[in-house]
């Protein structure tokens, strides 16, 4: 959906740089933890599912009408799969990536990135 999201903005003619939208999957430790784990995965699924072009206009209609939201970190935990974010395709002249990812650690953030092993120069 990256790629809708830009396209909704080029066709409007507004530009505002880099930014991402999260779908949520909430429920508490207590639910997790009493449940199945396929309630937990059923919960991102449905998550994923209503992740849709029109998702992307509403989040973006919001964020316009009511600003930025402040996240609250406390009893948050962010899992993120970017291994299809396209970061591979991105050239800035300087050979394909080797990594593409948080700079360093979050403590609230997992993601699932793709690697690929090189030979380093000693």
């Amino acid at each position: 959906m990256r790629a809708s999201l830009i396209l909704l903005y080029y066709q409007k003619g507004i530009t505002y740089g880099n930014g991402f939208i999260l779908s949520t999957a909430v429920a508490t430790a207590e639910e997790i933890s009493k449940n199945p784990i396929g309630y937990g995965l059923e919960l991102i699924r449905k998550a994923k599912r209503e992740f849709d072009r029109e998702y992307l206009k509403s989040v973006a209609d919001l964020l316009v009408i009511k600003g930025r939201p402040h996240i609250a970190v406390e009893g948050t935990y962010l899992v993120s799969d970017l291994r299809y974010a396209g970061f591979k395709e991105v050239d800035f002249g300087w050979g394909s990536a080797i990594y593409g990812g948080p700079a360093k650690a979050i403590p609230i953030l997992a993601s699932f990135l793709n690697v690929r092993k090189v030979k380093m120069e000693s």
